[in-house]
């Protein structure tokens, strides 16, 4: 899925993982009194932050899904939360949402993303596990 930025002047689309990282940069901002400009993560000020926000942002999103995030962090006791790598808040803000009923359906589960690795599909067979 791609979003829009409100910090790009073209009209370019961005991942899932900048928008969370966007949105935690301007409660940021709001909360030091600062305001944020076009391509603000380029600067010195701001470079490290977005970083770091956005590492945290990958780790989350490899978790939950971005529509629970952003409702978690939306929600009264979300608004104070100013880093995305305070899971131990974020995690029981997310968890009440975990199941989203749609039209016709069982309620779906968005807890948690579980694919199977690779090296567990396609694990080399032993000389022991031959011979059983």
């Amino acid at each position: 899925m791609s979003y829009r930025s409100k910090y790009i002047i073209e009209d370019k689309k961005i991942s899932a993982a900048q928008y969370l990282t966007e949105f935690i940069c301007e409660r940021i901002a709001e909360f030091e009194g600062k305001n944020l400009y076009t391509k603000f993560w380029n600067s010195k000020e701001w470079q490290k932050t977005y970083r770091t926000q956005i590492t945290h942002a990958n780790k989350l999103l490899k978790e939950f899904d971005i529509r629970q995030i952003i409702k978690a962090l939306k929600g009264p006791r979300g608004k104070k939360i100013r880093s995305l790598g305070a899971k131990g808040m974020i995690k029981p803000l997310i968890e009440p949402l975990n199941e989203i009923k749609t039209s016709d359906e069982a309620p779906k589960k968005l807890l948690p993303n579980t694919q199977k690795t690779r090296s567990k599909q396609f694990k080399k067979k032993s000389l022991l596990d031959l011979l059983e």
